[in-house]
């Protein structure tokens, strides 16, 4: 009985320092991780916070954008709506038409509405063809 207690103590006394060294990688390991995330995680927050901030430059490009173009839109109907009736023979409708095209819009709103105008046949009433077209209009009458 003796030996088997022997044997019995040195597979315990074994099992224990296998125990113990599992139990110390477990802790080395945990250590590691959490120093890791630690690290990591700062990097993760500045990434996320500069998400964030490209989220907000976006939103605000966009807000921007879209009150352009509302303006543009707002303003190329009082353009339509001049041009019209300046079209129609009214000659201070054709110079404020004139007027909207040539010194309130954009150039890049000119550029488009120049080749919305022309597409559809007409001629564009800015500050020269305005008074040509008025003035042919008139002694064509």
């Amino acid at each position: 009985m003796g030996r088997d207690d022997s044997d019995d103590a040195r597979a315990s006394a074994r099992l224990d320092i296998a125990i113990t060294i599992g139990l110390g990688l477990a802790a080395v390991l945990t250590a590691l991780c959490v120093y890791l995330i630690d690290v990591h995680d700062d990097k993760a927050l500045l990434a996320f916070n500069s998400g964030v901030a490209n989220n907000t430059d976006s939103t605000g490009s966009f807000v921007e954008a879209a009150q352009q173009r509302s303006a543009d839109d707002a303003l190329f109907a009082d353009y339509a709506i001049e041009a019209n009736s300046g079209f129609n023979g009214d000659k201070v409708a054709f110079g404020n038409a004139s007027y909207i095209l040539t010194e309130i819009m954009s150039d890049e709103l000119q550029k488009q509405v120049r080749m919305v105008v022309q597409s559809a046949g007409r001629r564009v009433p800015d500050a020269v063809r305005s008074r040509e077209s008025v003035l042919r209009r008139a002694r064509a009458r």
